[in-house]
């Protein structure tokens, strides 16, 4: 049977990413990520696959379709028949217009990979950086072809709800494989809800007249979240179950359990037809296209959510005839409706924007109009009004199952498909090996995610969030006010604020809030990086970036050791130093008390101090070129506290530096380090360049007015070590004498405090 068929490879944008594959030993590297899927997905090919180069496909493309082989005959049934419709006037194209109304209509760049189930061939972009994703897609397609050939019977040019609906089962476990191949994809299912999905996905609802995307998109952007649910629940036999049986209609798909059985109908072979006209397209539309039909056209107030009546639809079936020139075209479309209120509500919706649609395919003689029929919806242009009759009486036979409907030979079909399939034995063909190793690339995620579900209703169990956000907002007000003199440890406190605000608002998102719950720190900071910070060489964006990057990290680390106890734990005892969430270990502070009384007697003041810290000491070294690299340094890791002061000894003045390490190397390294700034750095921060080193591990940097006064800041200076914040408040926030505020105190803070430069989540990973 030669009908245009549906291929079952991923051709659009929406497929994962991987490592990139080298130019000369691609087919090799292919047939290796294939060996692994066969394991991964525990099916065998029951034929030998034919590898080829994406460059040799010669299949079509036309927007609103996908990648398929079709016979123009077809692609223009197809094209005047959607574009009676009114969902979309896809123009005719080939070669290199083709692939511009391609690029321009559906914003893709062609194939990057496709499994054709008629030619039993993989096609392979050979050099793409995404290669091994992309394989491991279209290899999961063809393992699903040839071990459930059921699914040849889904044809786009038949049925296009059943396609997109049923391709929701396909798409889904080819992305959730190819994605295990992709560190960056393998993130999409940490954040994937399948229980919220039409919210998360709120803007695939943005139709576009060119490319039906309500059709075509919509097996890859709520096929994931269909197949993790069950790959979750029941694993990789859940999701050969779901081929088997996938869903009948994309009603199926939206609104789980409904419908219980979907009307398919037979319309009449000739209607309308004569000497002149003749039967073009006939297809259906389903829920997913009659929302979008209504959304692309304008329809009050059904733009946001898919209007409650159409819950209600049951089956549909339209018919183009095409007539000799130019508007003058006829259409008919069948609707069956659970109630006759249903069928009213659509025929109401439909004659408000008929004259809509009728100038935008401008095909049509005159506008078509809706009548009801008990719960039958009958649409028809002038010319077939006196067919709506014997359209209202229209063969219907309704089906519960995928397997129904194949058993029906695929009514209203005459013949169903043909499974048969060519063996080839020449050579580049690839059969899975007989020796498998288990792989569980894609097993370890879907464990993750299930500790991270388990975990999450843990906490929502728990209460809301918002406790941990006022214990938030206490620890900022409570580091405003004892941290005025301490820039590291304020930049340390701030992160964990900020992280604790960032995290406890992602378990309100149903989007992201399993993001934290199943990703480690490595990962969860690399995703912030490339979500929010792409370029963090320079110094002032690595500082901007700390508290978004460290401080929701430690935050989304305590909730997942300890759930909405672990934040408050946080908030309750953050980090003393930028130190701790950059080594992401606790670390001792030494706190510097300068000997102000006997500075002052010796006839000088201070005039402000701060401490600089772990992060900014790396980062004015990255500044002078003295380091490179995203890696901490070794001896960074031994700082233990400082304290920079501006001091004025009559009317001379300047900046002076104590720091104190742990090791008597690391001090060594960081004067060697100082010693040998630019000159440009030691200008513009005003610090000496001569330092020296007293006790083997404290370093002194002192303005020349300073000079007479080092034994005394050397042996009078005191610095105090804290194990962690507790320690530190309990000391009285030294150096102050005592703290201000109580951490504790509820009525510290009436609001949430700035998330600081962790924003709001974005609308998708």
């Amino acid at each position: 049977m030669r009908h245009l068929l549906a291929k079952a490879g991923c051709a659009i944008a929406l497929c994962a990413a991987g490592p990139a594959a080298a130019e000369e030993p691609w087919r090799e590297a292919a047939h290796r990520t294939m060996a692994e899927v066969c394991a991964m997905r525990g099916l065998a090919l029951r034929q030998p696959v034919r590898v080829e180069s994406m460059t040799t496909f010669q299949g079509g493309y036309t927007a609103g379709i996908g990648s398929v082989v079709w016979e123009e005959e077809y692609a223009e049934q197809w094209r005047q028949g959607w574009c009676a419709l009114g969902a979309y006037c896809a123009p005719a194209s080939d070669g290199d217009a083709a692939r511009e109304n391609q690029a321009e209509a559906s914003s893709l760049a062609g194939p990057r990979g496709l499994y054709d189930r008629e030619k039993n061939t993989l096609f392979v972009m050979e050099a793409h950086a995404q290669a091994a994703a992309i394989v491991a897609h279209e290899t999961t397609h063809a393992l699903q072809y040839q071990n459930y050939p059921g699914l040849d019977a889904i044809h786009l040019w038949h049925n296009r709800d059943l396609a997109a609906a049923a391709h929701t089962a396909t798409e889904g476990d080819a992305h959730l494989v190819g994605w295990a191949f992709s560190a960056e994809n393998r993130l999409h299912m940490c954040s994937m809800d399948p229980d919220h999905a039409m919210r998360n996905h709120a803007n695939w609802r943005k139709w576009s007249p060119q490319s039906f995307w309500a059709h075509e998109g919509f097996p890859h952007v709520f096929g994931p979240e269909y197949a993790l649910r069950r790959r979750v629940s029941g694993g990789a036999e859940a999701v050969d179950a779901m081929l088997r049986e996938p869903p009948l209609s994309t009603l199926a798909v939206l609104r789980p359990g409904s419908p219980k059985a979907v009307a398919f109908f037979r319309l009449p072979p000739r209607l309308g037809s004569d000497e002149t006209c003749s039967p073009g397209l006939r297809n259906t539309a389903g829920v997913v296209g009659i929302w979008g039909l209504l959304n692309q056209h304008g329809a009050d107030g059904l733009q946001d959510d898919m209007p409650a009546f159409l819950e209600s639809w049951r089956g549909d079936r339209f018919l183009h005839i095409a007539c000799p020139g130019d508007a003058d075209d006829e259409f008919a479309w069948l609707s069956a409706w659970e109630t006759a209120e249903a069928a009213r509500e659509f025929a109401e919706e439909y004659n408000a924007i008929a004259a809509s649609i009728a100038e935008y395919g401008g095909v049509l003689r005159a506008p078509a109009t809706a009548q009801v029929e008990g719960s039958r919806a009958i649409v028809t242009t002038p010319g077939l009004i006196d067919e709506a009759e014997s359209l209202a009486s229209a063969p219907q036979r309704s089906f519960s199952t995928f397997g129904e409907w194949i058993a029906s030979g695929c009514f209203p079909l005459e013949d169903c498909y043909d499974s048969e399939l060519e063996a080839d034995e020449e050579e580049n063909t690839f059969v899975c090996p007989a020796d498998l190793e288990p792989s569980d690339r894609l097993d370890a995620w879907i464990e993750r995610i299930r500790a991270a579900r388990a975990r999450m209703a843990t906490i929502r169990e728990a209460g809301p969030a918002l406790e941990s956000v006022t214990a938030a907002g206490r620890l900022a007000t409570f580091c405003a006010v004892n941290s005025a003199r301490n820039g590291d440890l304020a930049k340390a406190c701030r992160a964990a604020y900020s992280g604790i605000s960032y995290v406890a608002s992602l378990l309100d998102d149903v989007r992201w809030r399993l993001l934290p719950q199943c990703t480690t720190t490595t990962e969860l900071r690399r995703w912030l990086i490339d979500t929010y910070y792409k370029d963090l060489s320079h110094p002032l964006a690595a500082e901007t970036a700390f508290d978004a990057i460290h401080g929701v990290t430690r935050a989304a680390g305590a909730l997942a050791a300890d759930g909405l106890a672990g934040l408050r734990a946080l908030a309750a005892a953050p980090p003393l130093s930028t130190l701790e969430l950059l080594a992401d270990a606790p670390a001792s502070v030494a706190m510097v008390r300068l000997p102000t009384k006997e500075i002052a007697a010796a006839g000088c003041e201070i005039a402000a101090s701060d401490s600089q810290g772990a992060l900014r000491i790396w980062n004015l070294l990255i500044d002078d070129g003295r380091l490179a690299g995203t890696d901490i340094p070794p001896f960074l890791l031994d700082w233990q506290g400082d304290r920079q002061f501006n001091v004025r000894c009559g009317d001379k003045e300047g900046w002076s530096w104590v720091s104190r390490w742990r090791t008597p190397a690391a001090a060594a390294t960081f004067a060697a380090h100082i010693g040998a700034l630019s000159k440009e750095a030691v200008a513009e921060t005003g610090l000496p360049r001569a330092p020296h080193i007293h006790d083997g591990r404290t370093v002194w940097l002192l303005t020349p007015p300073l000079d007479p006064l080092a034994d005394l800041l050397a042996t009078r200076t005191e610095f105090r070590e804290f194990d962690d914040f507790g320690a530190w408040t309990a000391a009285g926030c030294f150096p102050e004498v005592r703290c201000n505020g109580d951490l504790t105190d509820a009525a510290a803070t009436a609001s949430t405090p700035d998330s600081g430069a962790a924003a709001v989540p974005p609308e998708t990973p």
